[in-house]
C-alpha cells in the first residue's frame, strides 16, 4: 500500500537536483503539493534530496540519475516505453517509493498531474474554480500503477488569441500584463490538459517580451522547462511575435529593420529582423513558424497582384527564412508553414502556376492546414502526400475575428460537429499538430477540454465512437461537479443544459441572432425558440437552487452564464420580433413584448456584471467584456439591441385573430390554419387577440366534432392561445370544416381541412401537407452500401434532429448515382412542377480542385449531380467576405442543393448518392414552387406511415 496522505503525515516529492530538467519538474511539484492540500489539508514537503519514508520520485528517463538508477538495479521497469515519445509509467518501488518516469520532459509533468487526476483535481481548478472532493487520507495500493498511452496526435495545444477586451482586461486587473505569473497559469492548464504544444495571446502582447522586468524571456523559458513547445500563428514568422515589429521598426526601408512588413520592399531589413528573432531564442523549445503573411493578418502584396507573382515573392521568403534557420544551427527545431486564406492558393497553385506543393525544401516542415474560421475543415491530405515526412497540422476555431462576422463570446461550436470534423481529418491523415483558437480560454472550457482528450486519445474517442459526445460530457460534468455534487440526477441535468445551450448557439451564433433570424409565425418557429429558451433557463436555475454554496462559482461560469446568457440574446430578439409584429396589426400585446425586450436587456447586463464583478468574489474581473449582441459589420463596432415599436393602443375592443402559419392578423373575413394528416398527430395554434390592453371575450364555435380547441394558459394579457387538433377516430375520409371566432362584433372564419390518407402505404411513406414533404435525413426508407461504404447516422449533429454520412471515409464517386444511396418514400397527393431541396452540413470540399456534391435520382429515373457551392465561390471560400454562399452557409450553419422535377399523383422514391467523401445529409424538402414559407429550420417534418 502506498500512503499519499494518512492522518497528518504526506508522501514527500523528491526532485532530484542533479536532474536536467530539475527546474521543470520542481514547478510542477509546487503544483501538485497545493493540490494534495486542496483535497486533504496536508501539504507534501518537497525535497531536492533523498526523504525516508512514503514518497513521489519524478523523473526523465535519461535526464535524471536516481530513474536511471533505478532502471540499471532492475528496480524499475520502462521497456513498455521502448520507442515510444511523449509517455511515462508510474510504478511502486521498494513499496514505499512511487516512481513517475518519463521519455521526455513533457510526458513526465503529464504523469505529476496524472496523480492529481486521481485524487481528483479537475484541469479547470484554476481557470473554472471546480472544488475537489475533500479526502481525510488517499491511501492506494497495486491498482495506482499505470503505464501512458503514446498520444495521438503529435503537438496539441490551443491559440489564445483575440485577446482583448476580455481576456487582456482580466490579465491587466489581475496580472498586471501578459507576463511570467499570467503564463504560469495558461500553461498549467495545457499541461492538466495533457498538451504539449502553445500560440501565445498576439494582439498585444509579446510572448518574448512581457516576461517580467528583470527577464524578458522569463515566458519562453519557463514553458521550456515545461517541455511546452512555443508556436507562433500564420503570420509571425522566425520566433517573433506581430506586435514586435511595431517596437523595432525604422524610418527607411533596408536600414536597421527598414519600414514596410514587405519582403519585396523590405528583403534586407526584415532578413536581419529574423535573424535576430532566431539568434534570442535559438535555445529555447520553439516550432518555427515560416513564410510570411500580411501585416494584421492580410495579404502580402496589394490587391490585384496575381497567384504567379505571391507564390514567386513567398518562395523567396522561405528559401531565406530556411537559410537563417540552417546558418543559426536549428535545423533540428521542427518547422510549420500555415496555409491559411490565401496562402492556400499559393500552396496549390492553378491557372498554369506551379504552386509550392511540390516543393522539396518543405520536405520537412509541418503543413498546417486550416478550417474555414467556423469549424469546417478545407483542403485535406489526398493519398498520395498523407505519408510525407513531417507530416500535416489542422488550425482550427471555437474563437474567430474576422468575415463574414467575428464570434469571440460563449462556446457556440456543439460537440457533434467537433467529433464530426476532427475525426474527418485525423483519418485523411492530419496527426502531427492541432491547435485550436480559443480566444479568452473562458467560457470555451467545454469544447478546449474535448478537443485536447480527442488529440490526446483518437484511439478511445475518435472514428470508431461515433455518437459519444455525450459521455464525455457526463465525464466532463463529474470532473467539474463531482467533488461537490454527490446527486447523479443533477448531474445528468447539468449534462442536459450544456447539451441545449450548445446546440442552440451552434444553429445560429448569437452574434448574428437578430429579430427575423427565428421566422415570428412560420411552422412556429418563433414560439418553439422561445419555449426552448425558457426551458434551458428553467433547468439552469433548478439546478443552481440544488447545488452547495461552494459548487456556485463553478456552476456559474462553467455553465450557467453560457447557457442563461445565451438564452437571454435570443429572447431578446424573438422579444423583438413578437413586438414589431403584434405592433404592425394593432395588437395591444405588442408593448408587453417590447417591455420583456427592455428586462431582457437589463437582465444581460445584470448577469454579465455577476460575472466581471462578483463571480467567484470578483476574481475574473473583466473576463467578460466581448459584445455579443446585434453585430451589424464583420466586427463588434455599433452593435446594439434589438428595436421595438410602440404600438398605438385602441381604447376600444377589436378582435384580430392569427391562424398558425399566416402572415397578418385579421378582424374579418377567413383564415386557414394547415393541413393536418391522419399520419401527422399535428396541433396549431390560433390566436385570439385585442386591439385594447385587455382580455376579450371570445367564443369560439365548430359545428364538426372532429375538432378540438383547447385554451392553452401561457401568452401576454391581451393575447388567447388556443391548440387546435383534429380526432381522426371520427372521420372515414378528407372533409373540411371551419372554426367561428366571435368578439367585439367582429367575427373571422378559421378554415379547417383534416386530410385522411386511404391509401396502403410502404413503410416509412411521408405524405404531403399543404404541397410541402419535409424529411429528416435520419428517416430514410432503405440505406444500400457500395463496396463496404454505407450512410451512418450522426445523432444530434445538425440544425434540427440529427445527419447522415458515408463512412469509411476517403472515397470519392465521380459518377452520379454509383455511390451508396438512401431512399426516401413519398406520397405526392397532386402532380406538378416540385422541388426538392437537400440540406446538408456547410461542409467543405476536401480536395483541392473538387466541389461538395451528390446526387438525385426519382424513382427509376438517372442519377443527377447537385452542387452544394457554385464553383465561382467555392474557391474563393474559406474566409473570404466576397465569396456570398459560402459566407451565407457558416451564418446559416448549411449549405443546400436544387432539383427541379415533375411529379404525378402517388408514392414516389428519392434516392440521395454521395459522390464526395465529406457530405453530410441533414434533411429533403420537397415541395410546389411557392409553397414553401420563409423560415429558418424550414418546415416541421411531415406526417409518416411507420
Amino acid at each position: 500500500m502506498f500512503e499519499l496522505v494518512k492522518g497528518t503525515q504526506a508522501a514527500s516529492l523528491y526532485i532530484a537536483k542533479e536532474a536536467d530538467d530539475f527546474a521543470g519538474l520542481s514547478h510542477v511539484a509546487e503544483k501538485i503539493q497545493k493540490d494534495i492540500e486542496l483535497v486533504t489539508g496536508v501539504a507534501p514537503k518537497i525535497c531536492d534530496a533523498m526523504p525516508e519514508g512514503y514518497s513521489i520520485i519524478p523523473g526523465t528517463i535519461g535526464k535524471n540519475p536516481v530513474i536511471d538508477e533505478m532502471i540499471a538495479n532492475g528496480k524499475l521497469n520502462v521497456s513498455q516505453l521502448d520507442g515510444k515519445r511523449e509517455s511515462y509509467t508510474i510504478c511502486l518501488v521498494d513499496g514505499d517509493k512511487l516512481v513517475i518516469a518519463g521519455t521526455e520532459t513533457v510526458a513526465t509533468l503529464h504523469g505529476m498531474y496524472h496523480i492529481s487526476e486521481k485524487i481528483g483535481v479537475s484541469p479547470w481548478v484554476y481557470w473554472g474554480d471546480a472544488i475537489p472532493r475533500k479526502q481525510a487520507e488517499i491511501v492506494w495500493d497495486e491498482s495506482i500503477e499505470f503505464t501512458s498511452k503514446e498520444p495521438s496526435v503529435k503537438f496539441r495545444g490551443f491559440f489564445m488569441n483575440d485577446e482583448w477586451p476580455s481576456l487582456g482586461n482580466f490579465v491587466m486587473n489581475t496580472f498586471g500584463d501578459f507576463n511570467v505569473k499570467f503564463y504560469d497559469r495558461v500553461f498549467d492548464l495545457l499541461l492538466r490538459l495533457k498538451g504539449n504544444y502553445f500560440w501565445p495571446a498576439m494582439w498585444s502582447a509579446s510572448l518574448c517580451l512581457d516576461g517580467s522586468k528583470e527577464d524578458p524571456l522569463a515566458n519562453v523559458k519557463l514553458a521550456t522547462d515545461l517541455g511546452i513547445t512555443i508556436g507562433n500563428s500564420h503570420h509571425e514568422p522566425l520566433m517573433r511575435s506581430s506586435e514586435e515589429w511595431d517596437k523595432v521598426k525604422t524610418d527607411t526601408n533596408n536600414v536597421g529593420y527598414g519600414k514596410d512588413w514587405n519582403y519585396y520592399t523590405n528583403g534586407e531589413g526584415l532578413y536581419r529582423y529574423w535573424e535576430d528573432g532566431v539568434e534570442r531564442n535559438k535555445d529555447f523549445k520553439h516550432m518555427i513558424t515560416i513564410g510570411m503573411r500580411g501585416e494584421r493578418d492580410t495579404t502580402m502584396l496589394p490587391e490585384g497582384s496575381s497567384i504567379q507573382e505571391n507564390v514567386e515573392l513567398l518562395r523567396k521568403i522561405i528559401a531565406d527564412q530556411l537559410e537563417i534557420i540552417k546558418a543559426k544551427d536549428c535545423d533540428d527545431m521542427p518547422k510549420m508553414l500555415a496555409l491559411y486564406k490565401e496562402v492556400e492558393d499559393y500552396y496549390y497553385g492553378g491557372d498554369g502556376v506551379e504552386g509550392l506543393k511540390d516543393w522539396a525544401a518543405l520536405d520537412d516542415t509541418i503543413l498546417l492546414l486550416s478550417d474555414d474560421n467556423f469549424g469546417n475543415v478545407r483542403t485535406l491530405p489526398i493519398k498520395e502526400n498523407r505519408d510525407r515526412k513531417a507530416g500535416f497540422g489542422l488550425y482550427y476555431h471555437f474563437d474567430y475575428h474576422g468575415s463574414p462576422v467575428s464570434y469571440e463570446w460563449v462556446n457556440s461550436t456543439p460537440l457533434p460537429k467537433v467529433w464530426e470534423q476532427l475525426t474527418m481529418a485525423y483519418e485523411y491523415g492530419i496527426k502531427d499538430l492541432w491547435i485550436v483558437n480559443v480566444g479568452d480560454i473562458r467560457p470555451q472550457e467545454l469544447p478546449l477540454s474535448y478537443y485536447m482528450a480527442l488529440a490526446y486519445d483518437y484511439e478511445g474517442m475518435g472514428i470508431n465512437h461515433p455518437n459519444e459526445t455525450d459521455d464525455f460530457i457526463r465525464g466532463w460534468v463529474e470532473e467539474q461537479f463531482g467533488g461537490v455534487v454527490e446527486d447523479d440526477d443533477v448531474k445528468e441535468e447539468i449534462v442536459s443544459v450544456l447539451k441545449a445551450y450548445t446546440r442552440m448557439h451552434g444553429n445560429r451564433r448569437p452574434e448574428v441572432t437578430y429579430p427575423d433570424t427565428y421566422h415570428v409565425t412560420h411552422y412556429g418557429e418563433s414560439s418553439k425558440m422561445i419555449h426552448l429558451c425558457h426551458r434551458i433557463k428553467k433547468m439552469a436555475d433548478d439546478i443552481d437552487g440544488k447545488l452547495p454554496e461552494e459548487a456556485k462559482a463553478s456552476y456559474y461560469g462553467l455553465v450557467y452564464y453560457p447557457a442563461v446568457a445565451g438564452a437571454n440574446v435570443q429572447l431578446m430578439n424573438l422579444y423583438a420580433a413578437k413586438n414589431q409584429f403584434y405592433a404592425k396589426y394593432g395588437v395591444a400585446a405588442a408593448k408587453d413584448y417590447a417591455e420583456k425586450v427592455k428586462q431582457c436587456i437589463t437582465y444581460d447586463e445584470e448577469l454579465t456584471n455577476y460575472y466581471n464583478k462578483e463571480m467567484a468574489d470578483g476574481k475574473w474581473d473583466g473576463m467578460m467584456l466581448s459584445a455579443h449582441i446585434g453585430f451589424t459589420h464583420w466586427n463588434d463596432e455599433d452593435w446594439k439591441y434589438p428595436e421595438t415599436v410602440q404600438g398605438a393602443v385602441s381604447d376600444e375592443n377589436k378582435l384580430l385573430v392569427h391562424a398558425a402559419d399566416s402572415d397578418c392578423f385579421v378582424s374579418e373575413g377567413e383564415v386557414s390554419l394547415p393541413e393536418f394528416t391522419s399520419v401527422g398527430e399535428e396541433t396549431y395554434l390560433l390566436q385570439a387577440a385585442n386591439a385594447k390592453d385587455a382580455l376579450l371575450d371570445v367564443t369560439l364555435t365548430c359545428e364538426d366534432d372532429f375538432v378540438s380547441i383547447r385554451e392553452l394558459s401561457c401568452g401576454p394579457q391581451s393575447v388567447r392561445n388556443f391548440e387546435v387538433s383534429v380526432d381522426f377516430s371520427k372521420l372515414t375520409g378528407t372533409k373540411e370544416s371551419e372554426i367561428l371566432v366571435q368578439a367585439a362584433g367582429c367575427e373571422v372564419k378559421v378554415k379547417v381541412k383534416a386530410v385522411v390518407v386511404t391509401e396502403k402505404l410502404p413503410s416509412m411513406t411521408f405524405v404531403e401537407r399543404d404541397g410541402i414533404v419535409s424529411m429528416e435525413a435520419e428517416h430514410f426508407a432503405a440505406n444500400e452500401s457500395k463496396d463496404g461504404k454505407e450512410w451512418k447516422c450522426l445523432k444530434e449533429y445538425g440544425k434540427t434532429l440529427s445527419s447522415m454520412k458515408v463512412y469509411p471515409m476517403g472515397t470519392n464517386f465521380d459518377k452520379p448515382g454509383e455511390g451508396p444511396s438512401l431512399s426516401y418514400s413519398v406520397l405526392i397527393r397532386e402532380g406538378g412542377e416540385y422541388t426538392l431541396r437537400v440540406i446538408t452540413a456547410p461542409t467543405n470540399s476536401l480536395e483541392d480542385g473538387r466541389n461538395m456534391r451528390y446526387a438525385v435520382s426519382f424513382d427509376d429515373g438517372s442519377a443527377s449531380e447537385v452542387k452544394t457551392v457554385l464553383d465561382e465561390h467555392y474557391n474563393i471560400g474559406g474566409g473570404h467576405s466576397r465569396a456570398r454562399d459560402w459566407a451565407e452557409g457558416v451564418l446559416n450553419n448549411c449549405h443546400y442543393g436544387e432539383t427541379k422535377v415533375t411529379l404525378d399523383k402517388g408514392v414516389h422514391t428519392i434516392h440521395i448518392y454521395c459522390m464526395e467523401s465529406g457530405l453530410v445529409l441533414q434533411k429533403l424538402v420537397l415541395s410546389h414552387e411557392g409553397d414553401v414559407k420563409e423560415s429558418y429550420f424550414g418546415p416541421t417534418e411531415s406526417g409518416v406511415v411507420r
